[in-house]
């Protein structure tokens, strides 16, 4: 299977979890994805090429040290879409310690 048609996949099994998640009693269809106008769309109608070259250029400027100076606040880098297959291989546990405690008095 190419790596196009494995991202579609998963992107359409996350689709389908959230539309489930979001069908059960007491959760709104305003939850999470529909908080930004461009977060609310379907997931389907993501372009899985424009995905696989954006995902190159964020892992790239990632590995070479230059995410925070290169890399734009979009909304892309937002969603942190990660396929299930790549995801389950990712641990941040090592940078537990760096990650700020978030203090809704000082914002």
């Amino acid at each position: 299977m190419s790596e196009p048609r494995l991202i579609h996949d998963a992107l359409a099994e996350l689709d389908r979890a959230v539309r489930e998640f979001r069908s059960r009693e007491g959760v709104g269809s305003d939850f999470a994805l529909e908080t930004h106008p461009e977060l609310g769309r379907s997931l389907l109608d993501l372009d899985i090429e424009q995905y696989v070259e954006e995902f190159g250029r964020v892992t790239t400027a990632y590995q070479t040290g230059v995410a925070g100076d290169e890399l734009p606040a979009d909304v892309g880098l937002a969603r942190s879409l990660i396929p299930p297959g790549t995801g389950r291989m990712r641990d941040f546990s090592y940078i537990g310690r760096e990650i700020p405690e978030f203090l809704s008095e000082k914002c």
